[in-house]
């Protein structure tokens, strides 16, 4: 095989991985937070979510609880969901229309917010998150 056929069939490769991979993105396609979610369905993962815990009133946690599994359901706060970096680990975080369940550990409470925690999939690294407790719908605990 001769270099200018390598080039012509490289060059034919090239322009097909290039036109096959060019389609026009929908501008509303990844615009998750502003989807709007049924009751329904945030119904139905917040339950599957908490089966087997029960629930807790927020001003009632102590640091006995500290460790234990934990599912709080928020309203989504004034501004949209920033968390800071670097982002949680997969699960912690469902986001479902302006509501927000956080999966996790107990970590501490506070006068005005609750700490969630969870591990990270590598060495012991957490990621923590306050959750002002004005938001706060329901927390559920592991027995």
């Amino acid at each position: 095989m001769s270099m200018r056929c390598r080039y012509v069939c490289v060059g034919v490769g090239v322009l097909l991985v290039a036109l096959g991979g060019c389609e026009k993105k929908d501008a509303t396609a990844g615009n998750a937070q502003g989807a709007t979610v049924s009751a329904e369905s945030i119904k139905a993962v917040h339950e599957a979510l908490v089966r087997g815990m029960r629930k807790m009133v927020v001003d009632e946690l102590a640091a006995t609880h500290t460790g234990k599994k934990c599912v709080v359901m928020a309203h989504m706060p004034a501004g949209g969901f920033q968390p800071a970096p670097p982002p949680p680990p997969p699960g912690m975080v469902r986001l479902l229309g302006q509501t927000i369940i956080y999966s996790g550990q107990f970590d501490a409470v506070s006068a005005d917010s609750l700490t969630v925690r969870a591990a990270y999939p590598t060495a012991g690294n957490f990621k923590r998150i306050d959750i002002p407790k004005e938001d706060i719908q329901s927390c559920h605990l592991a027995p």
